[in-house]
């Protein structure tokens, strides 16, 4: 009973907290990107999108507004290793916001475009924080680019599920988080090019490890040539053109927020039986994942808050590589929307749990998760108002009101002056 109160209590909290923390891993590297190819009769047109987030900038001040200048080169070799061709792009970021010059959900986006003949290259780029003077080299990249444009295995655009106006035409934009999904809240399209341009249907299939996961089919596509282009620094559009190979592209819109974070094979066939089908890679990717959940067997552990030992035991019987879907599983019970693989609560609870460690951790270095503040934030959430006074022997006093549902006070004391708060009484 006492763990099922616990829990309602957390779900009210989390429906009338609805903050935004910012924490999370952020799993992806300062730049992400990703290339699509646009097959061509003789060349093809190559696209190197990029999203930079504004966190590891160097912002300078100027007047009233932070700027930040950065810089991408692509140099492209062939298989031979000799020198291609090269193009970059500069790029400045103003933002008259000092909290945005440091925030991992700010970020700028780019977009380079070569002409490239059939051919294996290789290409490397590079990326230069012009303010710092700090050049990074990223990732190479492998491309092989066959005749019309025929690669290996297909490639996949990853979309927003909204298009956007760009020069008064409303356009499919691109996702640009290095053809990841991203696992989450928001859904995305996803588009596939076939060969057959009288085909009106494709099959697929969602496979995981060689099992079947989801599948379906999709009636929604278009026959058309288009160019990737910049449409300010906040999308990358698709624009339909009257020039250049036309392809038969196919939208499947109904996937995206029914997978977990895991890399997966998309197969389609526009035959039932998957004669002549294809595959491309599926990634979903959880980029702002609570810190807390990266040690499955850690984030097992602060269930402790809301759950009982016995219970606790239970997930930890399993083998260490299976901790992380037995506690998806255990979240699975408490998922607000679950028809979605994302569990908004899971996800509040372990932001709750990061903030907890970054804000109530004391000089002693007890985690702050583990602490008596940290324990009432995790199960209730941000207070909706704090007090702080001092007793009469001048030790700090911390008061936390919660007005929603049943209204609650919690009174803690700094015994030593070392940052670590006692719970004194709770109302």
């Amino acid at each position: 009973m006492k763990k099922l109160i616990l829990v309602s209590f957390l779900i009210i909290s989390f429906q009338s907290d609805a903050q935004i923390h910012q924490g999370g891993a952020f799993l992806f590297k300062p730049v992400q990107s990703e290339i699509h190819i646009i097959p061509g009769k003789n060349f093809s047109n190559v696209y190197y999108s990029f999203r930079v987030t504004y966190n590891p900038l160097v912002f300078e001040k100027q007047g009233d507004s932070y700027i930040a200048n950065l810089n991408i080169l692509l140099e492209v070799f062939d298989k031979q290793n000799k020198f291609v061709t090269r193009a970059n792009l500069n790029r400045q970021v103003v933002s008259i916001d000092f909290q945005k010059t440091v925030s991992l959900y700010d970020y700028t986006q780019g977009l380079i475009s070569m002409e490239l003949k059939p051919g294996e290259y290789k290409i490397i780029p590079i990326f230069t924080d012009l303010n710092a003077h700090n050049e990074i080299k990223l990732d190479t990249i492998n491309l092989v680019i066959g005749k019309n444009g025929k690669k290996k295995t297909e490639e996949l655009f990853v979309l927003n599920e909204e298009k956007t106006f760009c020069e008064n035409k409303e356009l499919f934009t691109l996702g640009n988080f290095g053809s990841a999904i991203p696992f989450g809240t928001k859904k995305y399209k996803i588009m596939l090019p076939v060969k057959d341009s009288s085909a009106n249907t494709i099959y697929y299939k969602v496979l995981l490890n060689k099992k079947v996961v989801l599948s379906g089919k999709s009636d929604k596509n278009f026959i058309s040539s288009f160019v990737l282009k910049s449409c300010g620094s906040d999308n990358i559009v698709l624009e339909p053109v009257d020039y250049g190979t036309v392809q038969n592209y196919f939208i499947i819109d109904d996937i995206s927020d029914k997978l977990l974070e895991k890399n997966y094979t998309l197969e389609f066939s526009t035959d039932k039986n998957f004669i002549d089908s294809r595959q491309a890679k599926l990634m979903v990717v959880w980029f702002n994942k609570p810190f807390s959940l990266l040690n499955p067997e850690f984030a097992i552990l602060q269930l402790k808050h809301i759950e009982t030992k016995e219970n606790i035991e239970k997930l930890y019987s399993f083998d260490d590589d299976k901790y992380y879907d037995s506690l998806f599983s255990f979240w699975k019970k408490y998922d607000p929307i679950p028809s979605t693989a994302f569990n908004e609560l899971m996800n509040e609870y372990y932001e709750r749990v990061d903030y907890s460690m970054k804000h109530f951790t004391p000089i002693s270095g007890l985690n702050g998760a583990d602490s008596d503040r940290g324990d009432i934030y995790i199960k209730f959430g941000k207070p909706q108002k704090v007090e702080r006074s001092s007793d009469e022997f001048g030790r700090v006093v911390e008061t936390w009101y919660y007005n929603s549902g049943n209204s609650k006070k919690f009174v803690f004391i700094d015994k030593t002056g070392t940052g670590n708060f006692s719970m004194l009484n709770r109302e």
